[in-house]
């Protein structure tokens, strides 16, 4: 499985943006589709996700509030279960990097 993703980095406090994991599996018949992520502050979360429309190969997960709180190197791995088999993916990362408030370097 890889990471095909239109945030291969972004900011802390990001929202909204689509993270894609190809599976190279037919998932829309999956009970269990999600990515596990372990944060740069060593905390390990699931995060739900659910089939592409465009292409049931794709796991897709939108970004919440809160998912990217703390910059650093975030590595996801995808987890499926489709009929009998139930298994883990190639582990991908994605660098978040501080954001700012505009006028913070105003002199």
């Amino acid at each position: 499985m890889a990471l095909n993703t239109d945030i291969a980095q972004g900011y802390s406090g990001d929202e909204g943006s689509e993270i894609l994991i190809e599976t190279n599996l037919v998932l829309t018949n999956a009970t269990i589709l999600r990515i596990n992520v372990y944060t740069p502050n060593k905390e390990f979360k699931v995060w739900e996700a659910q089939v592409d429309s465009t292409n049931p190969k794709y796991i897709k997960y939108t970004v919440k509030t809160g998912d990217f709180k703390v910059p650093g190197t975030y590595f996801l791995q995808p987890e499926v279960q489709l009929g009998v088999y139930h298994g883990k993916g190639e582990t991908c990362k994605i660098l978040i990097k501080q954001s700012f408030a505009w006028g913070q370097y105003n002199e």
